[in-house]
């Protein structure tokens, strides 16, 4: 939150360098033009002098994003004129893979006993880009494990590492009409890593040859053209980032 006598010396001072708006230039301060909520449709400022921004978009993805920081190192070296660039940014589509799952591996499908926050926050977005559909989440564990498969699940049930009992249980894949699942996985998984170091190290338990986490992402299309709704959602790569997630179809 920005003070709004802050807020009016910004704006007086030309501080309000980008601002969230639609094709046409309007500013709505509502999702998805303003995607985050910011006060005043903020999308960048800089200090009193112009010469340090900070900004929540990344225009270094988008076509004519270069221009920006070319057009600030311009002004600063040779007090250019300011000159107005447009933005354009179009998502990549990218195929999703099918589910193979390992076939020595144990899959450990987790649910929440509680309210899920961030499944009713992806819900909820989706609904203000006008998709008629319900969203569930899940999170996955791959366990590959040699030896005593019953033996090495129950250490590992025990140590409760992968879940938290008092708010989680083993589950299932979500089975339900009109639903995909979705398999989204870090490409740099640092969480499996660190729980694979604890369970092996701090609770010795031996046997466990590899872990893998995911979210499993169940759409339930209820209006529209089955495929069709699932490509368009993927698209806007609200469940998962194609830059450092990858994703798998699992049903």
């Amino acid at each position: 939150m920005i003070p709004d006598k802050l807020l009016s010396k910004m704006i007086k001072n030309d501080q309000t360098v980008f601002r969230y708006c639609d094709d046409d230039g309007n500013i709505i301060n509502e999702f998805p033009t303003n995607p985050n909520g910011s006060m005043y449709n903020l999308a960048a400022v800089c200090n009193s002098t112009g010469n340090v921004m900070a900004m929540m978009p990344h225009p270094e993805r988008t076509e004519n994003g270069d221009v920006i920081f070319s057009s600030m190192k311009d002004y600063i070296e040779h007090g250019c004129q300011k000159t107005s660039h447009t933005l354009s940014f179009d998502r990549p589509h990218y195929e999703i893979k099918e589910f193979q799952p390992g076939g020595d591996s144990i899959e450990w499908i987790i649910d929440m006993i509680i309210t899920d926050n961030e499944a009713a926050t992806v819900h909820n977005a989706l609904i203000h880009l006008g998709f008629h559909v319900e969203i569930s989440r899940q999170t996955h564990w791959d366990i590959g494990v040699s030896g005593n498969k019953n033996d090495i699940l129950k250490k590992i049930d025990t140590s409760g590492e992968l879940y938290n009992s008092n708010k989680e249980f083993i589950s299932k894949i979500t089975e339900k009409e009109n639903t995909a699942s979705f398999l989204v996985r870090q490409k740099e998984d640092m969480i499996s890593r660190a729980k694979l170091e604890s369970l092996t190290e701090r609770f010795e338990i031996v046997g466990i040859s590899e872990l893998k986490r995911g979210v499993i992402w169940n759409v339930t299309v209820k209006r529209g053209n089955f495929e069709t709704v699932l490509k368009d959602i993927l698209d806007t790569h609200i469940l998962f980032n194609p830059l450092s997630h990858e994703c798998y179809r699992i049903n």
